[in-house]
């Protein structure tokens, strides 16, 4: 019990760091373009045609999240699905990539944009140009 009444603390402590940012923790309205379903068949009807650059704006809540130094994987999960996410500190910044380690958590709801590609493993991900935290979980 006193673990978790401990990460609720945390997550506390968190949202209380965003709202001082002037981060809203719980925006109104988040603009999305697809679903994780819709980017993957996006993605797969491009590979199969032209392969031309499919970008997407997605949100979904954080199921898992690898942190390997300067770049970061995390799947978000919606009612469609799974979808990769692919953070590098070069491409988002090192200030958005600080606020994606220390400030969002597994259970959070995020907006990610960028472009979808293909890792060495096969599996579709997006290659995010900016993310935000659109729902902060206690």
């Amino acid at each position: 019990m006193a673990e978790t009444t401990d990460r609720r603390a945390q997550r506390i402590a968190k949202l209380e760091r965003l709202r001082e940012q002037g981060i809203d923790p719980y925006p109104a309205r988040v603009h999305y373009t697809h679903s994780s379903a819709q980017a993957i068949a996006a993605y797969e009807a491009s590979e199969a045609q032209d392969g031309a650059k499919v970008d997407v704006q997605v949100v979904g809540r954080l199921v898992a999240v690898r942190v390997m130094g300067k770049s970061s994987f995390a799947h978000i999960a919606d009612g469609d699905g799974r979808l990769q996410i692919y953070l590098r500190r070069d491409v988002v910044g090192e200030d958005v990539y600080e606020a994606f380690r220390r400030d969002m958590d597994i259970g959070d709801y995020v907006w990610a944009e960028g472009s979808l590609f293909r890792t060495r493993s096969g599996e579709i991900t997006v290659e995010v140009r900016g993310i935000r935290l659109i729902s902060k979980t206690l």
